[in-house]
């Protein structure tokens, strides 16, 4: 064999063996990286065991929660569903008046703003990118500050929609989650 052979021969094995070294290293610290972030979670068997008992221990810590579950008999619940505030009832008094209006094209969490009624309305309006209209993509979530459930979600593609939230009064602010988008705008009104 020539000179110029073996070297090319020698040179593709060593390419082989730094490959293969460098695909089990990166292997390794993949699956390291994985180990430590999964780190935090719990075993999947252990959350589906403990979700119902921290799911009840949830509803009981969290009063607007409560109060919708039923422990009373069927003349209470009778009573109760006259005077529930999470059942629309008609008031000739009230009204929508418009909080705050809202606006942007990408994902981003909004100034706090403060509810007095007992419910509030978000329309929302989304325009996808005209170059990849296929891909766009608008949700829209109502945080009250500190607490990680949501009062209020939305989602939507193109067009104008809008949700209701009967969590009540309070302070709230929005986490939106855009891609893809020309333009988003999201009202607020409050039902006092």
């Amino acid at each position: 064999m020539e000179d110029s052979t073996k070297q090319f021969i020698k040179k593709g094995i060593y390419g082989v063996i730094i490959f293969v070294i460098g695909f089990i290293v990166l292997m390794w610290y993949l699956s390291y990286v994985s180990n430590k972030a999964s780190a935090n979670w719990p075993p999947p068997e252990k959350i589906i065991k403990e979700q119902p008992k921290n799911l009840q221990e949830s509803i009981k810590n969290e009063p607007a929660l409560n109060s919708s579950i039923s422990t009373k008999t069927n003349d209470q619940e009778a009573q109760q569903k006259t005077s529930n505030p999470a059942v629309p009832a008609s008031s000739s008094n009230k009204e929508w008046h418009e909080v705050t209006t809202f606006s942007g094209s990408d994902t981003k969490d909004t100034d706090t703003f403060i509810i007095k009624g007992d419910r509030f309305k978000l329309t929302y309006t989304v325009s996808p990118d005209p170059e990849y209209p296929q891909y766009a993509s608008f949700s829209v979530y109502a945080f009250e500050p500190g607490s990680n459930a949501y009062a209020a979600y939305a989602s939507l593609d193109s067009g104008t929609d809008s949700t209701t939230s009967y969590k009540g009064s309070g302070e709230y602010y929005l986490k939106v989650v855009a891609a893809n988008l020309k333009s988003w705008s999201v009202k607020v009104e409050d039902y006092y």
